[in-house]
């Protein structure tokens, strides 16, 4: 569900990219214009978003999974004052790894667009998102931050609700039948925040 709802939410990204980014200058695509203007970059894309999420992921692997197996590690292996201070050290390893992780998402953060856009291999676009984000990190966090809150809200009241009425049709429908629904009413809701997302990205 992760690897289908990540490939729908970069294919829906590549194509409304296309569709603002002509729309600003006048020219309106269709859905099959859309997508024929979006075929040729489409390994592209694909190539940079799957280099963007290993480069992620291995930052986030060293710097979390490291100081928690040393961690471990020490906690098993002694209990002495020593320890401790090496286990205080390592804990606060922790924050900065966060902040480590969020500053290369947040640098790399416009390369899937640009591979689109301007046609770029997955390292140029790479290369070129670490270049526009240089000097306005704070400013594309704090606008990433302001977009998150927005669709977390609306989709939170939106499923919230029609999630509520189905609960309520619980003693009428079977077990089954209420998890369907529970589960298609979530992915229904967040595809309908999709676009929002991914317009306010490419604006």
């Amino acid at each position: 569900v992760g690897l289908i709802s990540a490939g729908a939410s970069l294919l829906v990204t590549g194509m409304l990219v296309l569709s603002v980014t002509n729309a600003v200058v006048g020219i309106n695509l269709d859905l099959k214009s859309t997508w024929e203007a979006l075929k040729p970059h489409f390994w592209r894309l694909v190539g940079t978003a799957i280099l963007v999420w290993l480069i992620v992921g291995v930052v986030a692997a060293v710097i979390f999974i490291v100081p928690i197996a040393l961690i471990a590690a020490v906690a098993f292996a002694s209990s002495s004052g020593d320890s401790l201070w090496f286990l205080s050290f390592l804990l606060l390893l922790i924050p900065l790894g966060i902040a480590v992780t969020v500053w290369v998402s947040v640098r790399l953060y416009f390369a899937t667009l640009i591979a689109v856009v301007e046609g770029a291999t997955p390292p140029t676009a790479l290369r070129r998102s670490w270049t526009l984000t240089k000097g306005a990190f704070w400013r594309v966090l704090g606008r990433m931050l302001l977009m998150s809150i927005i669709v977390s809200i609306v989709v939170g009241l939106l499923g919230g609700t029609i999630s509520a009425v189905i609960m309520f049709a619980t003693s009428v429908l079977p077990w089954a039948v209420t998890a369907f629904l529970l589960a298609l009413v979530s992915a229904l809701v967040s595809g309908l925040a999709m676009p929002f997302s991914a317009s306010y990205t490419s604006l």
